[in-house]
């Protein structure tokens, strides 16, 4: 048909969780870390300003963790919302524009879950048994399992207006 310039093939994809350190260019990037996998990021804090952790995920779970030695016994800020592994939890809602009544925590409310994808890619924990949409994954880990995260949350359902705010 003259009116046709491209016809292509329109395929399924399927999200790949474990193909996180091919698209950073790393093969392998725990291979020349000390301990491996599981104690790879250890002794770091890495900050999530984002949408939010939730301390219950298995992927942010305290089990294994202690606060670092030159931080107060339950963590900085919000110390409902750490465990150990998240040793940091604040909020920065805007007096202006406030978050809708159910979002108003350091943890993913009614938004987005933006902020537990990205953390989780970070730093997220080992997780052996993970199962997405009824099919069972091979572990997956962030790239740092073994560091400390910090939530900073600053994005949110905003009362304001019928999104997130970003």
């Amino acid at each position: 048909m003259p009116q046709v310039k491209f016809v292509h093939s329109d395929l399924p994809v399927y999200p790949q969780l474990y193909a996180g350190p091919a698209l950073i260019h790393v093969s392998s990037p725990w291979q020349n870390t000390p301990g491996g996998r599981a104690r790879a990021g250890q002794g770091v804090l890495i900050a999530s300003i984002d949408a939010g952790l939730h301390k219950d995920a298995p992927m942010f779970s305290g089990e294994g963790f202690e606060y670092p030695a030159w931080m107060p016994k339950e963590g900085l800020g919000i110390t409902r919302a750490n465990n150990g592994k998240i040793v940091v939890s604040r909020t920065y809602f805007r007096d202006w524009d406030p978050p809708v009544a159910s979002d108003h925590f350091p943890w993913p409310g009614s938004g987005t879950s933006h902020g537990v994808h990205t953390g989780a890619i970070a730093g997220g924990n080992i997780v052996n048994e993970a199962v997405w949409d009824g099919l069972k994954l091979d572990p997956l880990s962030g790239i740092a399992p073994g560091a400390w995260l910090g939530n900073y949350r600053v994005m949110y359902q905003s009362e304001q207006a019928d999104h997130t705010f970003f």
